[in-house]
């Protein structure tokens, strides 16, 4: 079976600790791999529309978290007409993700009738806003529906749309979460162990100082010899 086309949108507000963090996302990890990684950002006016081959501008204002939900829709409908793609992974500005790695995660999950993502049963059924990958039948479906998941957080309301109306519920997915000092420091002894997802939005160090540093160092530990096996390592989450 020929590898799963797959699309990366990062959810990205491009002003102020954000505009730095999605610098170092594009330069870093998005740039440099297989994949073509867009980020997605209000601002625009009129049809979403890409500003270079980074940055798609949606008209959606920022910095409301009821907004996401609209401002997704709105770039999840501009990859469906746009792109050629089995998988979008939906991603965001405090995520670090290892692109060949990603490749071999989506190749084990079903191309039609998937939504996968890390689920934290602490919250609900639901996967993680930070990073999910959602098949292209769904992502169709979504978007000819016309809901635009202004009802709840966008996550939690993408979920509750696609088990009401398609009866698929999230496959939970594996990812490293490097949010607060202990998990660094349990990584690092760990052999930097790799994954296709790190998390790396600060819970406790000012932001965007944290993700920054955490962007740098996975990147480092990614060249070879910098790493060990997932397999070695325990998933930590905050």
């Amino acid at each position: 079976m020929r590898a799963p086309k797959i699309l990366v949108l990062v959810l990205h507000v491009d002003a102020g600790r954000y505009r730095q963090m999605g610098d170092a996302q594009r330069r870093l990890w998005m740039e440099a791999g297989p994949l073509e990684c867009i980020h997605y950002a209000g601002g625009g006016c009129g049809p979403p529309a890409l500003e270079h081959p980074h940055m798609l501008r949606i008209d959606a204002t920022e910095g409301n978290k009821w907004d996401v939900g609209p401002k997704t829709v709105a770039a999840l409908a501009w990859a469906l007409d746009n792109r050629d793609f089995d998988f979008v992974f939906r991603t965001n500005s405090s995520s670090y993700v290892d692109q060949d790695r990603l490749i071999t995660h989506a190749a084990s999950l079903p191309r039609e009738h998937c939504y996968s993502g890390r689920i934290d049963p602490r919250y609900g059924d639901f996967a993680s806003g930070s990073g999910y990958a959602i098949s292209r039948d769904l992502v169709a479906a979504l978007v000819q529906s016309g809901c635009k998941l202004d009802d709840a957080p966008d996550d939690v309301a993408l979920a509750r749309w696609l088990w009401l109306h398609t009866g698929v519920k999230p496959i939970d997915a594996p990812r490293i979460d490097l949010q607060l000092p202990r998990q660094l420091v349990e990584w690092r002894a760990a052999g930097r162990p790799a994954n296709f997802h790190y998390r790396c939005r600060s819970l406790a160090i000012r932001r965007p100082f944290w993700e920054l540093s955490c962007f740098d160092e996975i990147r480092r530990s990614l060249e070879p010899g910098g790493h060990v096996p997932l397999g070695n390592f325990s998933q930590v989450i905050a």
